[in-house]
């Protein structure tokens, strides 16, 4: 027997030009996948053996962004985890995974020390630096 749940979030803040409920996680026995409320052939499989959480939306003139909280992780160090998938709405298709932010759990921990992941956003490209990976990321349609 199958179980299927849809889940629905909806951020309602004023800075928001894409709404939640344009994307919703969608929960099976196989796993976890990010679908587009707009167009039933867009769907991601999602990372993580726990149900992921969309966070927000955002709009760009190229892409659209989806942020994920996908749980906490770690040993030592507690850390929750919020991914990016970009969506290049021209080709109507997922162009990648992105870090979005990284947050210390426990700040009592004094070897857990997060940096930020900076992001920022141009007209025609996005430009990621993950300072906790020393990783950097042009996304370009």
């Amino acid at each position: 027997m199958r179980i299927k749940l849809v889940l629905l979030l909806s951020l309602s803040l004023p800075f928001l030009t894409l709404s939640a409920k344009e994307w919703s996680v969608k929960a099976s026995e196989e796993g976890h996948s990010l679908i587009s409320t707009a167009n039933d052939s867009v769907e991601l499989e999602l990372e993580g053996p726990t149900l992921p959480k969309i966070i927000k939306s955002k709009k760009h003139p190229l892409f659209d962004i989806v942020v994920v909280d996908h749980g906490e992780v770690g040993t030592s160090c507690l850390v929750r985890i919020q991914k990016a998938y970009v969506f290049n709405k021209s080709k109507n298709k997922f162009i990648g995974v992105y870090p979005y932010k990284v947050i210390a759990v426990d700040s009592l921990v004094k070897k857990c020390k997060v940096k930020p992941v900076v992001w920022e956003t141009y007209k025609s490209y996005i430009l990621i630096h993950d300072k906790n990976n020393d990783q950097k990321f042009k996304i370009t349609p």
